[in-house]
């Protein structure tokens, strides 16, 4: 989940509003990319952490296609505020999926060498999407996005164990 270049895109202030209790400013951005797959994207920014709370995405057609939800904020080393929750839902489709995250870990040791092609290679990864019962997701340990789709009855863990962390159990 990455966030998006602030030299990408033009910006224009719409107004203030709150979203769930808090003072938020709201922001309309363009793509400066005319290939984007969105036209426009409104986001609700807290004012105290600028933190997005969030964000209506339109499609190619001017269409309201997405929303998206950030929620259960929590900070890190006193300067990274990360999401422990988000949804995005589909309005066309009427599917929304939720991205939920636990034991988010920072300077764990990782170096930019570790991320090069060569050494991804050479890594003993988790397989980087795997379904697994809801009833069993618990077995998992390390950090985990749990994602669970209106359409589906498994919830899907996608496991970012670095290859200092192997996990126990490797059947799983």
């Amino acid at each position: 989940i990455g966030g998006q270049q602030v030299d990408d895109y033009t910006y224009k202030y719409l107004r203030d509003e709150k979203v769930d209790g808090q003072d938020c400013f709201v922001v309309e951005s363009y793509p400066k990319d005319k290939n984007s797959g969105y036209t426009k994207v409104v986001t609700w920014v807290d004012k105290q952490h600028y933190r997005t709370l969030k964000a209506d995405f339109y499609d190619r057609k001017k269409s309201h296609l997405k929303t998206l939800d950030a929620k259960d904020f929590q900070l890190y080393q006193d300067k990274f505020w990360r999401p422990n929750e988000m949804e995005m839902v589909n309005h066309q489709t009427g599917r929304s999926t939720v991205l939920k995250q636990s034991n988010v870990k920072f300077k764990v040791g990782l170096a930019d060498g570790d991320f090069t092609q060569n050494s991804l290679k050479r890594a003993h990864w988790v397989p980087t999407i795997q379904a697994v019962p809801q009833s069993e997701a618990s077995l998992l340990h390390g950090f985990f996005v749990s994602i669970k789709t209106t359409k589906a009855t498994d919830v899907f863990i996608a496991p970012f164990f670095n290859k200092f962390t192997p996990l126990e159990d490797e059947s799983l």
